[in-house]
């Protein structure tokens, strides 16, 4: 039987700490383990950068020497730092401007854009250390980087500019396809703003609907709702099928488009979490030093509390700071804790600055002043381990989620996890968890000391259930899922 020969849409590369997204990651490292059923390869695309792409034809007639340079100049175009001078900046804009109306010409004449090539296998160092290496195992390079990479020229914002219907003056709004012929599949992360060969089927990796349901939680509000609607639209259209991250994301995609009810089109594979996370026998002192490094500027530094605690106490949250997670209330709870006799009891924020976070930032504060509440960046997972290990709670106090990975990490790692109440979390959490009311500060403060004054055998009863459910995510378990649905789909 012929293997089914798949593309997957890794997502803009290289925005923010972790490069593609951490699904996509994972997803693409999985199907490469499929290596009996399917026949895998990358898409790499950047946000906002034009990349340099050679087309296959003109790389597969070059010289050695020729293919070489043309990637080298692939990778670099990666990189290329922002431009600052005014001049420059406006020629960037005439460049992407363009770069836009190039799109929207081939889509007026059912051009599809060709996609480039370069010798992955040259630059393994480049795919590891920059794309993949931040949540997946180390036995996981040789898999991805011996895989093809195919590139996109053109930036994803522009592909979703295109399609927005009077958002840019010129030919008419139309998304642009992709000259994707030679593959069975597409597996693209959503919204997918381009169209697929009309032999080939597009798989749309369904996250959330927070743009539409939550726009008041999401940054550049107005672009982002738009190019969330319309690609989404295009792909519902199209024909596309979703394969969605949770029955709750499932329930908003149905909401938004009841014609996908009762059809094939829509499942539910729920996310993989890394290997990364398990277990570690690192002592409780170590979280101590890991505060140290990691700390965020502005905390000035930490040595303990009054430069004595070499065991700290702490709640923990991993999470963007941005509204939808609900910063706000986990501190509020904290303060109360600390008010009922929890004094020693710290509060840990993993994570980088979003946006639409002024409020959050002005609240943590004074107490990063008094060394109380810290704000940690840039943690990689052997650190988080020891986190979520020794963490008195793991808190996910979100307003709403897609799937949520940090209640799962915390399990697998050991850590007791109260969480909101909201659908997903009681999904995908299960009896692992505690649970709150995300809007009440008095029920999480409840909830949390509920947990603290936990027996021994009640804590060893929560841990093996939260096992089992850890369990549920892990590559053994999720690959089947795929395994079957490729096949059948």
């Amino acid at each position: 039987m012929k293997k089914q020969k798949i593309l997957v849409d890794l997502k803009p590369a290289l925005d923010g700490f972790s490069g593609i997204p951490a699904e996509s990651r994972l997803l693409f490292y999985g199907l490469n383990r499929l290596v009996e059923d399917v026949d895998v390869e990358g898409l790499l695309q950047h946000s906002n950068q034009m990349l340099h792409a050679q087309d296959w034809r003109a790389f597969s007639n070059a010289d050695v020497h020729e293919k070489v340079f043309s990637s080298a100049q692939t990778v670099a175009s990666f990189y290329r730092p922002p431009f600052r001078r005014e001049g420059l900046n406006l020629y960037r804009k005439i460049k992407l401007y363009i770069a836009l109306q190039t799109l929207k010409w081939s889509a007026w004449r059912n051009k599809d854009i060709k996609l480039g090539v370069f010798e992955a296998r040259l630059f393994s160092d480049f795919l590891w250390s920059s794309l993949f290496s931040k949540t997946l195992p180390l036995d996981a390079k040789d898999y991805v980087t011996s895989s093809v990479f195919k590139i996109v020229r053109f930036p994803r914002s522009l592909f979703h500019l295109s399609g927005i219907p009077n958002f840019v003056p010129g030919l008419g709004a139309s998304y642009v396809g992709l000259d994707t012929k030679d593959y069975d599949v597409v597996i693209a992360q959503t919204p997918f703003p381009a169209k697929v060969s009309e032999n080939t089927k597009l798989i749309i990796r369904y996250h959330d609907a927070f743009p539409l349901l939550m726009p008041h939680t999401i940054n550049s509000k107005e672009l982002h709702i738009a190019s969330h609607y319309y690609a989404l639209r295009e792909n519902v259209r199209s024909g596309a099928h979703f394969v969605c991250n949770s029955e709750a994301t499932k329930n908003d995609l149905i909401h938004i488009f009841p014609e996908l009810e009762g059809s094939e089109r829509a499942c539910v594979i729920k996310n993989i979490v890394s290997d990364d996370y398990y277990k570690d026998e690192t002592p409780s002192e170590q979280v101590l030093q890991i505060v140290k490094s990691r700390v965020a500027s502005e905390c000035g530094g930490f040595s303990g509390a009054n430069g004595r605690d070499e065991n700290l106490e702490y709640l923990l949250m991993v999470s963007t700071l941005e509204p939808r997670k609900n910063h706000k209330l986990l501190i509020s709870a904290w303060e109360q804790l600390r008010l009922k006799g929890h004094s020693n009891l710290k509060l840990i924020f993993v994570g980088n600055v979003g946006w639409d976070c002024d409020e959050i930032v002005h609240l943590m504060k004074p107490w990063q002043k008094k060394g109380e509440l810290l704000h940690l960046m840039n943690v990689p997972p052997c650190d988080l381990r020891v986190l979520y290990k020794h963490a008195k709670v793991t808190v996910c106090p979100g307003l709403a989620e897609g799937f949520d990975y940090t209640g799962v990490e915390a399990m697998k790692c050991g850590g007791r996890v109260v969480a909101s109440n909201i659908p997903v979390h009681k999904e995908v959490f299960g009896e692992g968890a505690a649970y709150f009311d995300p809007y009440s500060v008095r029920e999480a403060v409840e909830v949390i000391e509920s947990v603290f004054n936990r027996s021994e055998g009640e804590r060893l009863e929560v841990q093996q259930v939260a096992d089992a459910v850890a369990a549920q995510y892990s590559f053994q378990s999720i690959l089947p899922q795929w395994r079957d649905y490729l096949a059948t789909t």
